[in-house]
């Protein structure tokens, strides 16, 4: 595929995951507002100036805006002007009475209603993502392989650990070892640290302890890779395809999800102390470079038709729905005060001293947090340039 090819079909993919993770993380907060009586002044998919509207009985404007990067939604606050996370807007004041958005200000909701907005858009993340991984589940199944180890490299852990080919994999951690997933996941985030392997060799059960090393690797979509590895190829039997039925695949979904979770937070805990990079986290242009490598991959899939492969960027776009989804409900999780966990911080704060906190400290509270993210944003961003290759590019020309 060309660069040209490239450079529209990468921010393509981007546009199309994140739009549908974030506008499912407003539309959450929007239900729950809602739901309590909030008036909101609009919903808005994507950012800039209007290029479509309509509004509905409530006098909501439901917008489309000319910039497609996710959306937001604005609720009336309590002096009639608009308030989103600290944008404000006084367009309201001169309306009619008949044409003013219908419900209370935001402002005039309960503390507990305010936490119950905020905590409705990483749930309505989480319920995306649940809904996703159980439709996986029953188109896909959730696969039950028999892995084996094809090839030991020379002068690998696994080679010092004693590991031989056609050994097969049966628990890594405690965990059973029936997916390749599994084995990934607990060997990428364990580098430096010890992984407790049982191998099956022939009829004898090994137990086998190593150190994954961090290592840079480019994956199989162009990416590079700093996780941990031991130096083994691996060969993927299919036992069961294991389609799941809908109460089955619901219980699939929420696993899935609470796994990624679980995921998510033993990466921050390694990066909290230093056992891992802050630039082991993506961005935009990660997400970017994941969701474009994907589709480039796929549609270059050789011997198989055209709509083979458009099913399978399908499926494998929908998976990254839900993984980025997840991430998102939880990174808005943190006790960050622009953050929806920062929102429950303070309203939670408030519901229990009756006394909100000063604007004074609001505001400063808020500026802090936003260098913060904006110096953790230039960290993660030359990690994702790195990472597809950019940087290389850049000091080529």
């Amino acid at each position: 595929m060309s660069l040209i090819a490239q450079g529209f079909l990468y921010p393509l993919m981007f546009v199309i995951v994140i739009s549908i993770v974030i506008v499912i993380h407003e539309l959450g907060h929007y239900w729950a507002g809602r739901y309590f009586g909030a008036a909101v002044e609009s919903f808005s998919m994507g950012f800039g100036k209007s290029i479509f509207e309509i509004k509905d009985k409530n006098n909501t404007r439901w917008r489309v805006n000319w910039l497609p990067l996710g959306g937001f939604v604005n609720f009336v606050a309590e002096d009639g002007i608009i308030e989103n996370e600290g944008k404000a807007s006084d367009q309201n004041e001169d309306l009619p009475e008949a044409e003013k958005p219908v419900g209370r200000p935001f402002t005039e909701l309960s503390a507990g209603a305010r936490i119950v907005v905020a905590l409705a858009g990483p749930f309505a993340n989480f319920i995306l993502a649940i809904g996703i991984f159980a439709s996986l589940g029953m188109i896909l199944g959730d696969p039950i392989q028999r892995i084996t180890v094809a090839e030991v490299m020379e002068d690998s852990v696994a080679e010092a650990a004693g590991i031989l080919p056609g050994d097969v994999f049966v628990t890594v951690n405690g965990r059973e070892a029936n997916r390749q997933k599994v084995i990934l996941e607990e060997i990428k985030l364990s580098s430096n640290d010890t992984v407790d392997l049982e191998m099956l060799r022939g009829e004898e059960l090994v137990e086998i302890s190593l150190v994954p090393q961090r290592e840079t690797r480019t994956n199989a979509i162009g990416i590079t890779e700093r996780t941990g590895f031991i130096g083994v190829a691996l060969q993927r039997e299919l036992v069961d395809r294991n389609r799941l039925n809908p109460v089955s695949a619901v219980g699939y979904g929420v696993s899935e999800t609470f796994g990624t979770i679980s995921s998510s937070i033993d990466m921050l805990g390694r990066i909290v102390t230093g056992r891992e990079s802050i630039q082991q986290l993506s961005g935009p242009v990660g997400i970017a470079n994941v969701a474009g490598g994907m589709a480039r991959t796929t549609l270059e899939a050789e011997q198989v038709s055209l709509g083979t492969r458009l099913y399978m960027l399908l499926m494998s776009n929908l998976q990254l729905v839900a993984f980025i989804s997840v991430a998102v409900g939880f990174f808005n999780l943190l006790p960050l005060p622009i953050l929806d966990g920062g929102v429950v911080v303070f309203n939670t704060y408030e519901a229990v001293t009756g006394k909100g906190l000063s604007e004074e400290l609001l505001l400063k509270s808020k500026f802090i947090t936003l260098v913060f993210l904006a110096v953790l944003a230039i960290f993660i961003t030359l990690g994702d340039f790195e990472e597809a290759g950019l940087l290389e590019l850049f000091r080529g020309l």
